[in-house]
């Protein structure tokens, strides 16, 4: 099978860092879209190819730390959903990836991240310059390449995404330490920082693939709820997994005093006496102790349970979309996907 296919089935086998997925499972979904991410690599490879040895080896690393996938993923089973995979629906994948992977870069060094995906995150192996410097540099590359998309509205739909997640960033940054955050200014946020590139996986590769206005607005919607769904499970990931499955620094969360749903849920019934221990421990280390009193707390709200049934809901349309697809192949790879990034 060569080299390409271990390496495409170690990026989805990172898969394992959001959930317990069964080798099967993973196999799956490689098996339906061996090919196709093949090419989105290819391009994400070409187009990280530098010739300054200064960039070019950070670079290097970024591209040895193989993510899941899951937005390029995303991008190519809503394409086939609506239609066929075109030329620009590979492009696209490859520059939503490039988004997300300059996103992340930013987020560990705003979070002081040690971690990410099992590996030492880039800025703990480079510092917070070059890797802040590599995020941009990312981010410089997508809007230089976009040029090669025979559908220039994409242009305008990447730009869009990237200041939205800014926006989400800054959001968040700015209520930072602010445990008294309401649900809907933290689901405000979470829609910008995190659903709005998956809405626009899910709505660009309805729209490469032909798809009417009302379709692409629907696709938009149900992407932008799964990926509320996505960071809401991601949140709950931070207090409650250990950090051997989860590949990155768990406890970031409350560490940075960032208000979080599962919290903003427990104090909204607990009140003042949780909120004033929150602000006693932000800023402290995430001891095992303080991990467990705080599960214990939200336990007593049933703020765990809260969450769950919150991610069921905001994933529904995605479900209730993927059941009335007639390809067994497509549905099932589009079925594990959302076991993967929706379970515990």
């Amino acid at each position: 099978m060569g080299v390409a296919y271990f390496n495409l089935l170690a990026t989805l086998s990172s898969f394992c860092a959001i959930d317990t997925m069964s080798k099967n499972s993973i196999n799956l979904i490689y098996d339906y879209l061996a090919e196709d991410l093949r090419q989105v690599q290819s391009l994400i490879e070409k187009y990280c190819q530098c010739s300054l040895p200064e960039a070019s080896g950070v670079l290097e690393l970024v591209k040895a730390r193989n993510g899941k996938m899951i937005r390029p993923i995303l991008v190519l089973l809503s394409g086939k959903a609506y239609g066929s995979l075109v030329k620009d629906h590979y492009i696209s994948a490859a520059l939503i990836e490039m988004v997300h992977v300059a996103s992340l870069l930013h987020d560990d060094v705003l979070d002081g991240a040690d971690t990410r995906r099992h590996q030492p995150s880039l800025n703990k192996l480079v510092g917070n310059k070059a890797a802040v410097l590599a995020g941009d540099l990312l981010l410089s590359i997508v809007l230089a390449t976009t040029f090669e998309l025979e559908n220039q509205r994409d242009f305008g739909s990447v730009a869009k995404v990237v200041g939205h997640i800014c926006e989400g960033e800054l959001a968040q940054q700015r209520t930072s330490g602010n445990f008294s955050l309401s649900e809907e200014q933290y689901l405000d946020i979470v829609s910008k920082k995190t659903a709005s590139l998956i809405a626009c996986c899910v709505e660009r590769g309805a729209f490469l693939a032909g798809a009417g206005p009302e379709q692409c607005q629907r696709a938009f919607e149900i992407g932008r709820d799964f990926g509320i769904a996505f960071q809401v499970m991601d949140d709950l990931r931070d207090i409650i997994s250990p950090e051997v499955e989860s590949g990155k620094t768990v406890g970031t969360d409350i560490i940075l005093g960032k208000n979080t749903l599962p919290v903003i849920h427990h104090i909204a019934i607990a009140g003042d006496n949780t909120l004033g221990w929150l602000n006693e421990i932000s800023g402290s280390g995430f001891t095992l102790e303080l991990k467990q009193e705080l599960i214990a707390r939200l336990n007593a709200t049933d703020s765990i349970d809260y969450c769950k049934e919150k991610v069921r809901k905001l994933s529904q349309g995605l479900r209730s979309f993927v059941e009335s697809i007639d390809d067994s192949g497509l549905r099932q790879s589009f079925e594990t996907l959302i076991d993967a990034v929706v379970s515990l």
